[in-house]
């Protein structure tokens, strides 16, 4: 905020210039649309009764921007069905004008058979028609069934347009009645003008209609218009509150025109509404409030330069895209703070991060203002908004803005200096223990977590006594803990509190590996979200907490994970917000993970290809954690697919996007696994050499600095396997060396965890690939050791963990067989055809069957050994025959087994075998769909 009153002026000065900018493009518009409409008149006819184009949503609130939607309705002075079917044609033709500018995604044309699976990337979505999409059809068309039913339409004398106030039609459609209140003329002439007159009148005679108590809302009997206001300011602020503070927010493109101006833009929207404020705009609304007395001039000016941020921001982020492409990079901002880059060079050419924060320092007391007022206070807060400043720097909110900017350190800072001053700030604990959560501080976010929890069971919003809070330390089952705490709650708010420490403290569980204790305490939260789920928020915190319980049931070997994946879709589906698409693509990612580890790798692919949209969607198009993740797991798919040259193809594309932020001469690190992915790539060969200049990239220091070790360490894991499949050993070696440092630091030198199961096994297989027998044996031996360890821990072994120990035992059969220590290798074999059976697919089957053969050849036992080869060549039969061979069997697993075969026929004397194996193979051959070969640049 500016230090003095005259900078406070200049600033109100400045963005005064916003306002004059959106006023002239408005005024442009109403005139093109004026002009098209006596170009259609002239074609179609005169019309056959007076008429009033009226603008409506952003255009009437003059704050259109030039690739807006077109919102419209005509207002008519005699209802007559002949009448109506006149500016219906009308309405058409104009519509075809639009849609001549090429600017008209073909999604807003309501074509339902489309709906469902395309997607228009390719037109530049601009100036339009409101889409006839059954959230929009703001035009005079309006909405319509399949059937073509008329469910309302947008045509009708100005007692019939007001209709749309009433409370039925406000809770079917609440944005409908939303837009109706502002309206503005485009037709031209006195009778347009009375017709909108008598419009306004009839709107003004059913919002000061009284309304009787109703609900929590309503404390006395209001007047239509309030009423309204504060049932909208309820739903606003569970649609728009920014939940800055939540961790699957941080690091997210900012959807400008959502998130930014649209909070504002309705906020003020409903204050003018309660006080009836006569303004066109925003910015005339918050005048008028000030003229009447209604705000303070510092909190009128505050308000002002906020709205005016969110035009700003949503005009720039339009202009610079050419469309309705209105998402803002967050990192940009952030890495213009952590390299101290010139506030004004950096990619979108948008303003410095003191913008952002400029803005939510007023937002933020705004919106925690007017939340009071939702709430339905018997005061109402907005009747004493005039005491305030709307303005406040406080390090809570300062906290709150660094955490989505993904700025941790300083909203750690921060943290601690408000909690300094109010200890028990439950918003402000909760913030804290999400960002220890990042630092890998677990045990110290579970005690921030607690202490929310505990100072929420002190507080007034409780009925709660002594023997309850002494019992908080002794929790064994969170279910009968909060069981008798449901009774005593005295508000929603105090539920929803609840309901957000359980799963944070769940979360915490998971992280220390107490995974039983993770699922006691998010199915307790599960239930209690299935009790209340009346908000937005609500559908997004149960599927949030679904998608974690699912990562802990992931290794029970039953169906419930996916079961609970599958229900957090279905609620992510049916929300139909703009918020939810980070957490729905997590969620896929997580399904894609379930049917990758189960060998069903087309599912897979599908679901991970739709998951790269859907992240590249939340935050754009460079890449992010969310995205880098779900693209590494899509190549690992094509790899088992043998679309080798797929895997190339998008490992290469992340290369391509992330070397972009060098273009300032300076390392932005867009995510943490950024410079392992250089690294790994461009030691294999999938990049030319002078792509990425390595020397700059100190590997040592970046592990050393990350905020993440675990989530840098885990995709070092996967880029060194995808070495090893390149028949790279020594950079997968040096990856997985480094892997296993970072991970023996996080974990403690003698704990088990199953990362380290997998490192092990990855340096194992590196040292056998490049000619090392001994340490790999070493390796294998130590990777089992604590796989067993693992598994202790957990109770019963689960399908998943059987797969792992099958694994690294044929593993360690193979290096023994290397080093002829065959007696060893058969022990590794039969052990994995002990635990083998239903748990395992079919392939795996094969080739112990086939690894057990062969050894059994080795020591001169041809008849266990041929017994053991015919065995799994009846299984590749089984598999061509019956599944799809391209998700299990392969051209060298069957020419590899046909030669074992043949070969221990040969030997045991059996030679009128081996023509009916051979012929039969080459039919077999023909079932395996062929593969193009992977090139490596040398």
């Amino acid at each position: 905020m500016p230090n003095t009153s005259q900078d406070d002026l200049n600033e109100y000065e400045h963005y005064r210039k916003i306002q004059q900018l959106y006023k002239v493009v408005a005024e442009r518009l109403v005139s093109l649309v004026s002009e098209m409409l006596d170009d259609c008149v002239t074609l179609l006819g005169s019309s056959p009764c007076h008429y009033a184009a009226i603008a409506l949503g952003s255009l009437a609130r003059l704050e259109a921007t030039p690739f807006s939607d077109l919102e419209w309705a005509i207002l008519i002075e005699n209802e007559d069905e002949k009448h109506k079917v006149y500016f219906r044609k009308l309405t058409q033709l104009v519509h075809l004008m639009v849609i001549s500018f090429g600017e008209t995604i073909v999604l807003s044309m309501g074509i339902h058979c489309l709906r469902s699976w395309f997607y228009d990337d390719v037109t530049p979505r601009g100036f339009a028609f409101d889409g006839a999409l059954p959230q929009a059809c703001k035009t005079p068309l309006g909405k319509r069934e399949k059937d073509g039913t008329i469910v309302y339409e947008l045509i009708g004398i100005p007692e019939e347009i007001s209709k749309f106030q009433r409370l039925e039609w406000v809770k079917v459609n609440p944005q409908l009645a939303g837009v109706l209140r502002t309206v503005l003329v485009i037709t031209r002439g006195e009778k347009a003008v009375e017709l909108a007159r008598d419009y306004k009148l009839c709107l003004n005679e059913e919002l000061d209609r009284l309304v009787a108590q109703e609900g929590d809302i309503l404390s006395r009997e209001r007047k239509m218009r309030e009423t309204l206001a504060l049932l909208e300011l309820a739903r606003d602020f569970d649609v728009f509150n920014p939940r800055l503070g939540q961790e699957d927010q941080a690091g997210r493109f900012f959807e400008v025109k959502k998130e930014i101006y649209r909070l504002m833009d309705r906020l003020v929207a409903s204050v003018g509404l309660y006080f009836n404020a006569c303004a066109q705009s925003a910015w005339e609304c918050l005048e008028w409030l000030h003229k009447e007395n209604f705000l303070s001039e510092r909190g009128m000016r505050n308000l002002f330069v906020a709205f005016s941020i969110g035009a700003e921001l949503r005009a720039r982020a339009y202009t610079e895209g050419g469309r309705q492409d209105d998402y803002l990079d967050c990192q940009a901002f952030g890495d213009v703070c952590e390299f101290g880059l010139d506030a004004e060079v950096h990619a979108l050419g948008l303003p410095p991060v003191q913008t952002l924060y400029r803005y939510y320092l007023t937002v933020l007391p705004f919106l925690s203002h007017t939340w009071l007022s939702a709430l339905g206070a018997p005061n109402t807060s907005l009747d004493h908004m005039r005491d305030e400043d709307f303005y406040s720097d406080l390090p809570k909110y300062r906290a709150l803005i660094s955490m989505r900017l993904r700025q941790h350190k300083k909203a750690k800072i921060e943290l601690q200096k408000h909690l300094m001053a109010y200890p028990e700030d439950q918003e402000c604990l909760t913030g804290l223990g999400n960002v220890l959560k990042i630092f890998q501080k677990f045990q110290e976010a579970f005690l921030c977590h607690y202490r929310a929890l505990h100072y929420l069971l002190c507080s007034g919003d409780y009925v709660c006594n002594g023997k309850q809070l002494r019992s908080l330390d002794q929790v064994t089952s969170w279910r009968e803990f909060v069981q008798p705490l449901k009774s005593s709650m005295n508000t929603t708010l105090a539920f929803h509190c609840l309901r957000v420490h359980l799963y944070n403290l769940g979360i915490c569980y998971r992280n220390m590996q107490q995974y039983l204790k993770a699922a006691d305490c998010l199915e307790c939260c599960v239930e209690l979200y299935r009790e209340g789920l009346g908000t937005l928020e609500d559908v997004h915190g149960l599927a949030r907490t679904l998608n974690v319980l699912a990562c802990i049931y992931k290794n029970d070997g039953s169906d419930t994970d996916v079961g609970c994946l599958q229900e957090a879709l279905d609620l992510y589906a049916n929300s139909g917000s703009f918020v939810t698409s980070s957490a729905e693509a997590t969620t896929k990612f997580n399904l894609a993970s379930w049917y990758h580890s189960r060998g069903q790798f087309h599912r897979a692919k599908t679901i991970l290809e739709e998951t790269v949209n859907q992240s590249s969607y939340a935050y754009g198009k460079s890449d992010n954690p969310e995205t880098l993740r779900a693209k590494f797991l899509l190549g690992e798919v094509y790899i088992c697919l043998q679309c080798y040259h797929e895997a190339v193809k998008i490992l290469t594309s992340c290369i391509k996007s992330l070397v972009k932020p060098f273009k300032h001469g300076c390392l932005i690190k867009r995510c943490d696994v950024e410079p392992f992915l250089k690294i790994a790539l461009t030691g294999v060969g999938l990049l030319e050499s002078d792509s990425v200049d390595v020397s700059k990239i100190d590997l040592a220091e970046i592990l050393e600095n990350s905020q993440d070790k675990e989530g840098v360490a885990v995709p070092m894991l996967f880029l060194a396997d995808f070495c090893l499949r390149l028949q790279k050993p020594n950079p997968a070696f040096a990856l997985a060396e480094k892997c296993l440092s970072v991970l023996r630091e996080l974990y403690g030198e003698t704990a088990n965890h199953t990362n380290l199961t997998t490192n092990l096994g990855i340096l194992g297989r590196s040292c056998f690939a490049s000619g090392k027998p001994d340490m790999a044996v070493v390796f294998f031996t130590q990777a089992l050791e604590n796989h067993h360890e693992v598994c202790k821990k957990k109770g019963e072994g689960t399908d998943a963990d059987r797969s792992v120990e099958i694994g690294l035992l044929t593993s360690l059969g193979n290096v023994y067989k290397a080093q002829e220590s065959v007696q060893e290798a058969l022990q590794c074999y039969q052990r994995c055809l002990e635990i083998q059976g239903p748990i395992a697919d079919d392939k795996s089957v094969v080739l112990t069957l086939s690894n057990l053969g062969n050894t059994y050849c080795l020591l001169g036992i041809l008849s266990k050994g041929i017994l053991f080869l015919e065995m799994a060549y009846d299984g590749v039969k089984k598999i061509l025959r019956e599944n799809e061979p391209q998700t299990v069997v392969n051209a060298s697993v069957l020419s590899n087994l046909t030669r074992s075969l043949c070969t221990a026929l040969m030997q045991g004397g059996q030679y009128d075998k081996i023509k009916e194996i051979t012929d039969e193979s080459d039919r077999l051959m023909k079932l395996v769909p062929k593969t193009k070969p992977l090139r490596i640049k040398q």
